[in-house]
């Protein structure tokens, strides 16, 4: 029994803190600033660890939002997208902090819609439609001044993403 323990314990300490769920905000903002983002994003694109990361980041959580902003130079093409995307997702929750935060980072590129139909979220066009209007919706109670030309510039780039999701529904 004491040597399984002792197995247990060696095997905990050298297993690989990939896991966003077992990692927390604060602990993978150290590990980006320990390793670089393009390592760390090496290291978790391509699995469930960096979907978790992207709901996390969609949360709107501002630990998270950090983590966004660190991460996205060690993006590029997919990941980059998908980095954006999650960006985006906080305009659904925290349309404020969204602006605050990641605007400077990921500018009009997080307030780009295109819905992805095999999602249940958006799985219909008025779901779609209605998850659009959430982000427009959210930006407009934004009233800082200071954010108010960002909030004006992402609203003004979600509507002309309207007829995309007509588009992607019409087919």
């Amino acid at each position: 029994m004491g040597r399984i323990l002792l197995i247990i314990a060696v095997a905990t300490l050298f297993a690989p803190l990939n896991t966003v769920a077992a990692e927390s905000a604060e602990s993978l903002v150290a590990r980006i600033q320990a390793k670089g983002p393009d390592s760390v994003v090496h290291e978790m694109y391509d699995s469930a660890d960096w979907n978790r990361l992207m709901l996390s980041i969609g949360s709107g959580d501002p630990a998270w939002l950090k983590v966004a902003r660190l991460l996205s130079p060690g993006t590029d093409g997919a990941s980059a997208e998908e980095l954006s995307a999650a960006a985006g997702d906080v305009l659904e929750t925290n349309a404020s902090e969204a602006l605050r935060v990641l605007w400077s980072t990921f500018g009009l590129g997080m307030c780009q819609f295109l819905p992805n139909k095999e999602e249940p979220r958006y799985q219909t066009r008025q779901k779609a439609i209605a998850g659009l209007e959430k982000r427009i919706r959210n930006l407009r109670s934004v009233t800082r001044p200071e954010l108010s030309p960002a909030r004006d510039a992402c609203i003004n780039e979600l509507r002309s993403w309207e007829s995309e999701v007509e588009h992607i529904y019409a087919k």
